[in-house]
């Protein structure tokens, strides 16, 4: 039996077809590879890029609102003779308040964070009242534009809740946002020229400035912790949001560099605000004492102030349940520190390292507010 020659030469063609099939697959895949890894990696640095973008943008609106507004707070004080018993005596006095220090002290909000601020300010902010349908509401029409210069009621503070803005009463149930955005923001309280109610007299003879009678600090503070209470109710509130993850804003009033030398119980540039709290109607509170008696209508000669801001892209990935539990932790963390104003530096660095323990990316502003009115009368 004779076999016939059988020629391998097509199985050659074709393992070699099947072989530049294989190669080229893999070459292939590699390459896809190596692209979807380069997205990756320009997604992951478009994400992280856009996320710093926006903490600028609201460490910058924070820090340039506060400098802006801050900077004009007013006492207009003057003198005033007080007759105690035979003996004559000047004392400083003013109608108007300025106090700043811890949210816990200054009974702003049970979800306030950090340090508050109130004050009054020339800023000329006035809505008109008006009667629609029965109810008592505002307008913001210029009714008034010679009242440039109108004095107002200022503050701010940071909070976490959700988000505030609420969605229009047209869109039905599924049209709501799905999250509720807890942040933490920093909110300004703007009241306007037509309720600023500073001036109410009581009803004595002859009559007096109701703020000048209050005698504890939960009356002192009713203008502005009456219409922060009215949280169901965010147009009498009088409060908006000037920027988002705004951690917290730390104030610590201190002396000028010229007035940090000696005298009776000096401790340094910090003890006109040794517990970071400055109020210049302290005295009505806490008779008798050096420091409220030091502070007395005066406002603060420098302002030393921290803002603490967060990346969005930390907070935009947790869900509403986690993003709460987190946000209450370091409310609790930043309520329990900045005790003493002499630590403020180290308070600061405590909380650095508490944040990179959380792997929470952050920016620390720190900048000045100088008051030149705000030396002691002489």
């Amino acid at each position: 039996m004779k076999l016939k020659n059988v020629s391998i030469q097509p199985f050659k063609e074709r393992a070699f077809s099947l072989l530049e099939m294989l190669t080229a697959m893999v070459i292939v895949a590699g390459i896809m590879l190596v692209v979807v890894r380069a997205m990756d990696r320009v997604q992951d640095v478009w994400v992280r890029t856009n996320s710093r973008v926006k903490e600028g943008q609201d460490g910058r609106a924070a820090v340039d609102t506060l400098t802006l507004r801050l900077s004009r707070a007013v006492l207009n004080p003057r003198w005033t003779e007080v007759t105690d018993g035979e003996n004559p005596a000047l004392l400083v006095d003013s109608d108007l308040h300025f106090v700043c220090g811890p949210v816990t002290q200054l009974r702003v909000s049970p979800t306030a964070v950090g340090h508050a601020v109130f004050f009054q300010a020339p800023l000329g902010y006035h809505v008109t009242p008006t009667v629609a349908s029965g109810t008592t509401s505002t307008s913001n029409t210029d009714e008034f534009p010679h009242l440039i210069q109108a004095l107002n009621a200022w503050g701010y503070f940071v909070e976490f809740g959700p988000d505030p803005v609420r969605a229009p009463s047209f869109l039905g149930p599924g049209q709501a946002p799905s999250s509720q955005r807890n942040r933490f923001r920093l909110m300004e309280f703007r009241q306007p020229t037509l309720e600023l109610d500073l001036f109410q007299m009581d009803t004595s003879i002859p009559p007096v400035l109701r703020l000048s009678t209050a005698t504890s600090p939960n009356l002192l503070y009713q203008w502005f912790t009456t219409p922060l209470s009215q949280t169901q109710d965010f147009t009498r509130r009088r409060c908006t949001v000037v920027a988002e993850n705004v951690l917290a804003v730390i104030m610590s009033p201190r002396e000028g560099e010229v007035d940090q030398g000696g005298g009776p119980g000096a401790t340094g540039p910090t003890r006109i605000a040794p517990d970071y709290l400055f109020d210049s109607r302290r005295h009505q509170w806490e008779k008798g004492s050096v420091l409220a008696e030091s502070n007395r209508h005066r406002l603060p000669p420098l302002i030393r102030v921290a803002v603490i801001v967060l990346e969005e892209s930390d907070w935009s990935k947790l869900d509403d349940g986690r993003a709460s539990s987190l946000g209450q932790e370091l409310t609790g963390v930043i309520n329990g520190s900045f005790s003493s104003a002499s630590s403020f530096e180290q308070d600061v660095d405590r909380l650095t390292g508490d944040l990179n323990r959380r792997k929470l990316r952050f920016k620390i502003l720190p900048f000045d507010i100088a008051y030149p009115a705000g030396r002691p009368a002489s």
